[in-house]
């Protein structure tokens, strides 16, 4: 029972203590009146104004507060949230201090608005998790005026990508003080029978690009080398002596796991003015252990293939679907699998290359003169930092040995005119894709 339901602001009560026997007690009997001492009810504070409540976004300069819908770029985000009350604004005592208690929804529900008979229901009912409760809130520290503001940097959100972009924060609001009774929380305004809460909706995240490396033209890099003999086309060295060395055009990317695929749009080169371009649609999307349950993604990547120009058969039964082309056919797995048990000394399973049969042109450039096909391929590569990387190597040949070739000088060694690698994801997902990557084939001043 708490006195303040009891009595009035600034009303005085007077108080003693006096010692009471036990009734029917053949030892004791009552004291003496106790020293009597008066004591003034103090003020309640007020409910604080939620819409004094400003919220930025740590280390990244964004704010949340006029701009929830615009998402947080992947590289600037650190994690954590600034959270102030308006430095003046809260006059009802010098010592006053605003507590803060968090929780975090998948949606923001529909909200009871001067409802009083939902203000007994539990403040977090349905929350998918709870930062800070009544009983333990956040301090926001003191906010009296010509206090600096106060700033809480909601450590919390260091696991933030995935966990949280794109949810809401439910935070409720109570100021304490040391001289005056603490106020009701925002959500229990008994007098003026309201609810009120902050919702702020965290800001999905937006992927980093995708960055399309062109290998032959990277310091440090070059194109892959596959190795001409008889008119055979091997990615390994067999004869040194007769084989000859044919370098491909060879672009590459990094793997995301954060996404849901990959759109790899190859347009080639028209046989004639006239003809139309062909186009080779690559698709790669999550391979799931179970189809239907979304989470069984095993860190490996179905790939399909869709094109005007080329026809593609399918591999055995059972083939996933494409869920960006129906239209595309699924051709295999490529990627590296999760290590489920890092413990048994057996790395995880990696599928290394898909080879395009379908997609490619003849060579007419090894040591005999005779024409081999050069087919594309996509392969994937782990680097020495442990990131996988996809690699497009293309049927383009840019040198063949020592010998730097170009369309100019030596007709019929370039396939491709424009690639472009798109970012897929599921509506659900709470990212925004990033910039497409983009290789253009430019041809030499003669």
């Amino acid at each position: 029972m708490q006195h303040q339901d009891y009595f009035n602001t600034n009303d005085i009560v007077e108080i003693s203590v006096k010692a009471i026997a036990r009734k029917q007690s053949e030892v004791y009997e009552n004291g003496a009146e106790g020293v009597s001492m008066e004591l003034t009810i103090p003020d309640r504070l007020k409910v604080p104004d939620t819409e004094k409540l400003s919220k930025t976004l740590a280390l990244g300069g964004l704010d949340i507060t006029n701009n929830p819908d615009n998402p947080i770029i992947m590289d600037v985000y650190h994690g954590g949230f600034d959270f102030s009350y308006e430095t003046g604004t809260y006059l009802e005592a010098t010592d006053a201090e605003m507590k803060m208690a968090v929780a975090l929804y998948t949606d923001k529900p529909q909200e009871a608005e001067n409802d009083q008979s939902t203000v007994s229901e539990a403040w977090d009912a349905g929350a998918k998790k709870i930062f800070y409760t009544k009983a333990e809130p956040f301090n926001l520290g003191k906010i009296a005026e010509n206090h600096p503001a106060s700033i809480v940097y909601l450590t919390e959100f260091e696991r933030y990508p995935g966990e949280f972009a794109g949810k809401w924060l439910k935070i409720a609001l109570q100021a304490t003080s040391a001289t005056k009774i603490d106020s009701q929380w925002t959500d229990q305004d008994i007098a003026d029978r309201t609810i009120n809460y902050v919702w702020m909706q965290i800001p999905k995240l937006q992927l980093k690009d995708v960055n399309l490396i062109d290998l032959g033209e990277t310091d440090g890099k070059e194109d892959v080398v596959r190795y001409a003999c008889d008119g055979n086309l091997s990615d390994v060295s067999t004869d040194v002596n007769r084989e000859t060395q044919i370098f491909t055009k060879s672009l590459s990317f990094e793997e995301d796991r954060n996404v849901n695929g990959y759109s790899v749009s190859v347009n080639g080169i028209p046989v004639t003015e006239d003809s139309p371009v062909p186009v080779y649609n690559i698709y790669m999307q999550r391979h799931l252990t179970d189809e239907n349950d979304a989470e069984s993604f095993d860190g490996s990547w179905d790939v399909f293939l869709q094109s005007n120009s080329a026809v593609v058969t399918s591999l055995t039964e059972p083939k996933p679907v494409c869920e960006q082309n129906a239209d595309a056919v699924w051709v295999g797995v490529i990627g590296e699998t999760f290590d489920t048990n890092p413990d048994d000394d057996i790395p995880a399973q990696i599928n290394p290359m898909l080879q395009f049969m379908n997609i490619g042109m003849l060579c007419p450039y090894d040591s005999q003169q005779n024409p081999c096909y050069i087919p594309m391929q996509l392969r994937y590569q782990v680097d020495e930092h442990g990131m996988g990387n996809f690699v497009l190597v293309m049927p383009d040949v840019t040198k063949v040995n020592e010998t730097e070739m170009n369309e100019t000088t030596q007709p019929g060694v370039s396939f491709t005119s424009k690639v472009v690698v798109s970012q897929y994801l599921k509506e659900e997902k709470p990212y925004v894709t990033g910039a497409d990557g983009t290789y253009v084939r430019t041809l030499p001043q003669p």
